[in-house]
């Protein structure tokens, strides 16, 4: 496992994890991956960051801590529920 800046997609050894959005459930994986030292992206959105349900500042504290890197996905994000189709 590495973090997304020292992937080599022609290494078949290395993968990378990443989690969208900055759903505060994410955190419920993040001993796993402590235990066994894998690092991790979070991508935030900048309009849901700390909003019920989301990645609040307290948690980016532990993210880092835990060997998490921050990343942002997008300032905002359609409500997946809602988007409109596009083709």
């Amino acid at each position: 496992m590495v973090h997304i800046h020292e992937y080599d997609m022609n290494n078949p050894n290395q993968a990378v994890i990443t989690f969208d959005d900055g759903h505060i459930s994410i955190l419920k994986a993040i001993p796993v991956l402590r235990r066994y030292k894998f690092p991790f992206e979070v991508y935030l959105v900048g309009d849901w960051f700390a909003k019920l349900g989301f990645i609040s500042p307290q948690d980016v504290e532990f993210i880092l801590k835990s060997g998490g890197r921050l990343q942002w996905h997008t300032k905002t994000h359609c409500d997946q529920t809602r988007c409109p189709n596009i083709t």
